[in-house]
C-alpha cells in the first residue's frame, strides 16, 4: 500500500525519545566519499595543509581547515562564501572530512568568542585567510597537485590543449582589465551598423592534458582581459616541461590566437608538434587553396569529406623553415566554396592521405576545451562568482576551481581508482564513515538525524572520549 511520507522532525524526535519508531535506515555522503578518498590517496590534502599564510598572530582556526573548506566548497556548489554558513557548516559529514573533531563541530573552534553561534567558525575567517595568503602560495599549491597527478602515472598520453577564455566582471576587481572591441549589429530594419563594446574582466589561460576524452588542467594563468593570451603561452609550456620532463608534450592543439611562426618553431625545437587553424586573411591559406585547385598535393577523400594536404610551405610569417598545412574543401557531403574553405598549419607530416586525416581528426579534440572545460567551469562550477574583488581572492578561486575540476575529471575517468582505493581504506579505518545519517520512520512521518543524535535520543549517548581526537588527512606512514 502506498503511503505519503511527511517529514516532521519534532514529532519523530518526541516519539523516538519514548523508544518508539517503526524503522530506520542509514544514509551517508554517497559517491562523494570516493572522490575525497582519491584526493586523500593522492596526497592533495597534504598540499592544502602546506599553504602558508601571512598571519603572524595566534589564531584559533587552523589554516588547513580553511583551505580544505575552500576546496570542498567548489564541489558542493555553494553560491558564495556566505552560503557556507548555512550550507556546508551545517553538514557534519563535510566538516569531518574537512578535519573537524566532534567537539569543534558542536562547540566551534573558539567557543568563548562565538558564543555558540557561527560554528565551527565565522565565514569572515575564510575571507581573512584569503586576504592574507599570497598569490604565489596558491599558485604553488596548484602546481604541486599537478605534480602529484603526474607522479601518480595518471597522465599517460602526450596530447595537450592550449586555450583561453574571458571572464567578464561588473564593478571594480583588482587585476581585471578593460577591452574595447568593434562589433557589427543587425538592426530590426535589416541595416548593419558597427558599435563599440567595452568589456571588463580577466582571461583564464590553460594548458590541459587530454586524457580519455577529459581535460586535466596542468598549468594555468589569469591575466587582464586586454592582455593577449599568447604572452603567457611559453610560461605554461615550460612549466609543464620542467615539472614532467622533456618530451611530456608531443602534440599541442591551440586556437588561432596562439598562431605565431616564431613560437611554433621554438616549440618544434623542444620536440612539440602543433596544429593551429589559419586565419581567413592569411597568405598561407590562399596558397593552399591554389594548390588544391590545381590538384597539387595529397588528398584524403570520403563521401562526406575532402581534405588536401600541402607540404613544405614557406609563407608562414616568422617561421624559420617550411611547414605543412591541410585544407578542407568538402564538408558534410557538400563542396565548400573557395572563399569559405578553411585550413590548419601543422608541423606534422601530411605526405599520405592517412596522415592528412590524422591531422584533421586530432584537432577536433580542441573543441573539448570550449564545450566541456570552459562552459562547465563557468556554468557548473561558477568560476565567475569570485570570492572577493582583490587579486588574492580571484587567484584563490581560479586555481582552486581548476584544481578541483581536474581532480573530478580524473575521478570520472576511473584513472584515480588506485588512489581512491588507498584513500577509502584509510577513511573507513580512521573515520568509520563520518557523518552518517539515520532516517527514522514513525507511522507516516520521517526525519533525518545525525547518528550521534539518534543514539542520544535512544538513551545511549557516546562516551565523548574521542571528542578531542582529530583525524587528520595525510599519507599513510
Amino acid at each position: 500500500m502506498w503511503q505519503l511520507m511527511v517529514e516532521d522532525r519534532q514529532r519523530v524526535r518526541r516519539l523516538l525519545k519514548r523508544g518508539r519508531y517503526d524503522d530506520a535506515s542509514l544514509t551517508g555522503w554517497g559517491r562523494l566519499d570516493d572522490l575525497v578518498a582519491m584526493m586523500l590517496g593522492l596526497g592533495v590534502f597534504d598540499v592544502l595543509g602546506e599553504i602558508k599564510t601571512e598571519i603572524t598572530k595566534s589564531c584559533y582556526i587552523p589554516r588547513w581547515f580553511i583551505n580544505n573548506v575552500l576546496a570542498l566548497k567548489t564541489l558542493m556548489g555553494e553560491e558564495s562564501l556566505n552560503a557556507i554558513q548555512d550550507g556546508m557548516f551545517k553538514d557534519e559529514a563535510i566538516l569531518r572530512i574537512a578535519g573537524c573533531t566532534a567537539r569543534e563541530i558542536s562547540d566551534g573552534f573558539d567557543p568563548y568568542r562565538n558564543k555558540g553561534k557561527n560554528k565551527p567558525c565565522n565565514v569572515d575567517s575564510l575571507r581573512y585567510s584569503i586576504e592574507h595568503t599570497s598569490c604565489e602560495e596558491v599558485e604553488g599549491a596548484f602546481r604541486r597537485v599537478s605534480k602529484l597527478i603526474q607522479h601518480g602515472k595518471i597522465l599517460r598520453g602526450k596530447v595537450y590543449i592550449l586555450d583561453a577564455t574571458k571572464v567578464v566582471v561588473y564593478g571594480d576587481y583588482e587585476g581585471a582589465g578593460q577591452k574595447r572591441t568593434i562589433e557589427e549589429v543587425t538592426l530590426k530594419n535589416g541595416r548593419t551598423v558597427k558599435r563599440e563594446v567595452v568589456e571588463k574582466g580577466i582571461k583564464v589561460v590553460t594548458l590541459s592534458h587530454l586524457y580519455k576524452g577529459r581535460l586535466i588542467v596542468v598549468a594555468a594563468r589569469w591575466i587582464p582581459i586586454e592582455q593577449h593570451e599568447i604572452t603567457v603561452s611559453d610560461e605554461l609550456i615550460d612549466e609543464v616541461l620542467d615539472s614532467f620532463g622533456k618530451g611530456a608534450i608531443q602534440l599541442l592543439l591551440a586556437d588561432r590566437g596562439f598562431l605565431d611562426g616564431e613560437r611554433m618553431h621554438k616549440w618544434k625545437s623542444k620536440g612539440i608538434d602543433t596544429i593551429i587553424p589559419l586565419k581567413s586573411n592569411m597568405v598561407m591559406l590562399e596558397d593552399m587553396k591554389s594548390l588544391a585547385q590545381s590538384k597539387d598535393g595529397v588528398v584524403f577523400k570520403r563521401t562526406d569529406l575532402e581534405i588536401w594536404g600541402c607540404e613544405e610551405l614557406e609563407t608562414l610569417d616568422s617561421y624559420k623553415g617550411k611547414v605543412n598545412g591541410i585544407l578542407v574543401t568538402k564538408f558534410r557531403k557538400k563542396r565548400v566554396p573557395r572563399d569559405q574553405q578553411w585550413g590548419f598549419v601543422t608541423t606534422l607530416p601530411v605526405n599520405t592521405p592517412a596522415r592528412v586525416f590524422k591531422v584533421y581528426d586530432s584537432y577536433d579534440d580542441r573543441s573539448l576545451v570550449e564545450n566541456k572545460e570552459y562552459r562547465e567551469l563557468k556554468q557548473g562550477w561558477k568560476i565567475k562568482n569570485f570570492w572577493g574583488r582583490n587579486k588574492k581572492a580571484i587567484t584563490f578561486q581560479v586555481y582552486f576551481h581548476l584544481m578541483m575540476y581536474s581532480l573530478v575529471g580524473i575521478y570520472k575517468s576511473k584513472a584515480g581508482d588506485t588512489f581512491a582505493d588507498r584513500g577509502i581504506r584509510r577513511l573507513r579505518r580512521e573515520h568509520l564513515r563520518p557523518g552518517l545519517r539515520v532516517i527514522v520512520y514513525v507511522d507516516r512521518y520521517y526525519a533525518v538525524f545525525e547518528f550521534r543524535e539518534f543514539l542520544e535520543m535512544l538513551g545511549k549517548p557516546p562516551s565523548g572520549k574521542l571528542d578531542d581526537v582529530r583525524f587528520t588527512f595525510g599519507r599513510p606512514p
